[in-house]
């Protein structure tokens, strides 16, 4: 018995929180689909690396005000295997694989070295979904004046623009932005965060992926990583930046992910739209094992009804993608 599996790519810089959005939509998944037939599941040594992640972001909470100087980095490259499958046959008969390709940010670089680069490509373009995870604060605080220091917009969307140069066939991109919580709350515009990125990334998203519109769909997920802290100011040294400045909205405030469960209804609900059409070539294989295991399916397909559909979330390109009739 062997899974059906789907490579995803992470790409962002190091320490922006690719594994650590990992570690929420982990958690978060387990706790919004208890009551279903769905469960997820990963072996040992990846959930403990993702509890251990998961732990210092409760951490960054205890204090009323906290700093942030960014996660731990990943410096060589990661999967982390995430079994999507019914509870009563979890273990019993092949179930789906998410295989998350975590991608150092030095591997894409101006010091990465050619055979770093070569990696990157590879995992992109072989890839069916890309996730990009952005630091949020990075891309709006201050006109988004350390955007480009924090999450090198640049380099990925000539990382992109390279792997995606020959794609013939359906692709997803997600933009996640992460702690998005002081452009979300409080009565701000959430309409913003879409502006914002539209032009940091207006490159990648309307020069590369539009053109491609065919093969490729393009969403808008922000996740609200912790929850209950905004971000007062910052602390930078000649124009470089060292930290943000962080506070708690209330003193006993829990850590309060939200749309963590996002990213991933939006890729299985590509996922299904591929089966649907019948898809030749890189989706073929997930053809038979749909039609094998059609309880699955459905119970995937019910889950992927809960993509939000309202701003700031947002179908960038592709919109039929995400359009299943049955």
């Amino acid at each position: 018995m062997s899974n059906l599996k789907l490579k995803v790519a992470m790409l962002g810089p190091s320490s922006v929180g690719k594994t650590s959005l990992l570690a929420v939509m982990y958690k978060f998944f387990s706790e919004t689909t208890a009551p279903t037939e769905l469960r997820l599941s990963t072996d040992p040594e990846s959930e403990g690396i993702l509890e251990e992640h998961y732990q210092d972001l409760l951490k960054m909470i205890k204090d009323f005000g906290v700093t942030d100087q960014g996660m731990t980095a990943t410096e060589e490259p990661r999967d982390f295997s995430f079994t999507l499958g019914r509870k009563d046959w979890l273990g019993k008969r092949a179930s789906l694989e998410l295989e998350f390709i975590d991608v150092p940010g030095e591997y894409f670089g101006p010091k990465a070295s050619t055979k770093q680069k070569e990696f990157c490509l590879d995992v992109v373009a072989n890839s069916g979904a890309v996730i990009i995870t952005i630091d949020t604060l990075a891309l709006m605080m201050g006109g988004g004046r350390f955007n480009e220091q924090l999450n090198q917009p640049k380099d990925i969307t000539e990382l992109i623009e390279t792997a995606y140069q020959n794609i013939s066939e359906p692709r997803l991109v997600i933009f996640a932005p992460v702690k998005c919580e002081t452009f979300l709350q409080n009565g701000k515009d959430p309409a913003e965060l879409g502006k914002a990125l539209k032009k940091e990334y207006g490159e990648l998203i309307t020069r590369v992926l539009a053109p491609k519109v065919k093969n490729v769909a393009a969403v808008l997920t922000p996740v609200e990583t912790i929850g209950c802290v905004v971000c007062g100011g910052w602390q930078d040294k000649n124009g470089y930046f060292e930290k943000w400045y962080l506070n708690k909205l209330h003193v006993d405030d829990p850590m309060q992910t939200r749309y963590a469960d996002q990213p991933l209804r939006y890729l299985l609900l590509f996922l299904i739209k591929q089966y649907i059409d019948q898809q030749n070539g890189f989706w073929s294989k997930f053809n038979d094992f749909f039609q094998k295991y059609d309880d699955l399916k459905e119970s995937l397909r019910r889950f992927a009804s809960g993509c939000r559909r309202v701003t700031p979330f947002e179908i960038l390109q592709g919109h039929d993608f995400f359009k299943i009739n049955r």
